[in-house]
């Protein structure tokens, strides 16, 4: 399991008001501006668990971002992918394009660590033969 489940079922039946939701964003944004992700992370997880569906798609994104921050690839992606479900078009828009920037991301990474590792089996091959 992804681990939102988990989470869904902590409040069952719970639902924050758009206020509450908008003031959770709002602390979890600044969280996020000041360097803490964890905490960003509990306050955004919330509001994409309980907020009205205009807003959890936000709160989704917002998570899928602290997790991304802290090296939680696995449930940035089921975070993403809630965001992605959503039925909020900027936020789905947003959450597309993150999406993608990741996959990129990822595939660099890849091609780096490839293109380094060939550039030094090069050289060791360079040195036997130069024996």
């Amino acid at each position: 399991m992804d681990g939102l489940g988990d989470r869904a079922a902590e409040d069952p039946g719970t639902t924050l008001t758009r206020a509450a939701a908008l003031a959770l964003l709002d602390q979890g944004a600044d969280a996020l501006d000041g360097g803490d992700p964890e905490a960003a992370l509990t306050h955004l997880e919330r509001v994409a668990r309980l907020a009205p569906a205009e807003l959890a798609g936000r709160g989704a994104l917002g998570a899928a971002e602290s997790c991304a921050r802290l090296r939680r690839d696995t449930e940035a992606e089921a975070w993403l992918a809630s965001a992605i479900d959503s039925g909020d078009r900027e936020t789905r828009f947003l959450a597309l394009r993150k999406s993608a920037v990741e996959a990129v991301r990822i595939g660099d990474r890849k091609s780096t660590r490839l293109n380094s590792s060939h550039a030094n089996i090069s050289y060791a091959v360079f040195c036997l033969k130069k024996k």
